[in-house]
């Protein structure tokens, strides 16, 4: 599904051609963050079964004065078990906390100073793996069915604010779970009372949600409810306290019209108390919707199905003139996928005349991590392609940035 047209989309003064690998050892650049000094920090995994941290220039450059060898701090949460780095976010003391996954299964936080080195006054040597709780309610589906649109498991997903750093995963054969930390990695027991909640659905008996957009008081959280034979796209809002919002949806959940296997990846802001939601359904088709202040379908605004050939991952909105999807088509042929809409749900036919592209990087598989709108419209992406030799598959971290500004 690739196509020449990718020149059109790539911005040429960004990397090399619009795309930076900035390390061999980089296997993926799962996401990155402004820093305060017009760089930005990354994270993923390197060779090893490592997690690494690192800075970039503004043109994808590795600043090679970060961390510690040469640009990169590389580790384990708890060795020798292999680690992965999924989000990071700046504190208020200009430290970096970094969350990701442990052994592939467990989520796990470390605490990196502003220069990058490891902060061994954080947890256990710089590191805290997340303990499953004890009392979590598992669905009584003996054999449950694997969910038809999803981005894999286990999938963590955060965000910050005012140094409390919120995340979202599912252990197990359970409910996802929302969980609240403090900067020093402990949880924050005023949420929920708990410090963690498990989103437990009004019909269905199993929910999974990996989107997540803080709102003031309110957090969004986007996903899907699966019942014995449907998957239900659903967005899902609470207050800070942890308690559902029961004036949103019914009980707090609000329910997508799509067919019946679809799912959320993605929420963002789209106007006042309005939300735009982006994932997929079945058979490999993109999908955006949104929902007013209520929950209830946004008037004027139309729920658009593509046959893209994979799903949208991440949905951003350009100054209430565009909606941006960034995706990928999965498989052993992945290729990307970006898009732009209007602000009432149509493509938007002046960009890549039908309103999204699929690219690739080369003879590769592409796969997209996350991406980020930047203040001019356009879009930086990471993620990482997989190119195959004679010995097997290699992996390298990108990032790269598309020219979706309208």
């Amino acid at each position: 599904m690739s196509t020449t047209r990718k020149q059109n989309v790539l911005d040429p003064d960004y990397g090399a051609y619009g795309v930076a690998r900035p390390h061999r050892s980089i296997q993926q650049v799962a996401s990155s963050i402004p820093d305060n000094q017009n760089g930005r920090i990354c994270v993923g995994t390197s060779v090893g079964g490592n997690y690494v941290i690192f800075r970039v220039d503004n043109t994808g450059k590795l600043d090679q004065h970060f961390g510690k060898n040469n640009g990169l701090t590389e580790g384990k949460f708890a060795p020798p078990l292999s680690a992965v780095g999924s989000r990071v976010h700046l504190l208020s003391d200009g430290k970096f906390l970094m969350i990701g996954l442990h052994n592939g299964l467990q989520p796990a936080l470390a605490r990196f100073s502003s220069s990058g080195l490891l902060d061994t006054s954080f947890g256990e040597d710089g590191h805290v793996v997340i303990k499953t709780p004890t009392d979590l309610e598992v669905h009584d589906q003996t054999t449950p069915r694997v969910i038809e649109v999803a981005e894999g498991l286990p999938q963590v997903q955060t965000r910050a604010a005012n140094d409390k750093v919120y995340l979202l995963f599912t252990f197990g054969n359970t409910h996802s779970m929302i969980m609240r930390f403090n900067a020093d990695g402990a949880l924050d027991t005023t949420f929920n009372g708990t410090g963690y909640k498990q989103l437990t659905p009004p019909r269905g008996y199993l929910t999974y949600t990996t989107a997540m957009l803080l709102d003031g008081e309110f957090i969004l959280l986007g996903g899907s409810v699966m019942t014995a034979d449907l998957d239900l796209a659903c967005i899902i809002r609470l207050h800070s306290s942890g308690d559902y919002d029961s004036t949103f949806g019914n009980e707090g959940f609000a329910f997508a019209e799509l067919t019946t296997h679809a799912n959320f990846f993605s929420v963002a802001k789209l106007a006042s108390n309005t939300f735009v939601c982006a994932g997929g359904e079945v058979p490999q088709k993109g999908v955006i919707a949104a929902f007013d202040d209520q929950g209830q379908p946004l008037s004027g605004f139309t729920t658009t199905s593509l046959d893209i050939g994979g799903y949208w991952k991440t949905v951003a909105v350009f100054n209430d003139q565009a909606i941006i999807t960034v995706g990928d088509t999965g498989g052993i042929q992945s290729d990307l996928l970006v898009g732009r809409y209007l602000t009432n749900g149509q493509p938007d036919s002046g960009f890549q005349d039908n309103g999204w592209l699929s690219f690739s990087l080369g003879k590769s598989m592409d796969m997209a991590s996350s991406s980020e709108l930047q203040p001019d419209g356009n879009t930086l992406v990471t993620g990482e392609d997989n190119e195959e030799d004679e010995q097997g598959w290699i992996r390298k971290g990108f990032l790269l940035r598309c020219l979706t500004a309208p």
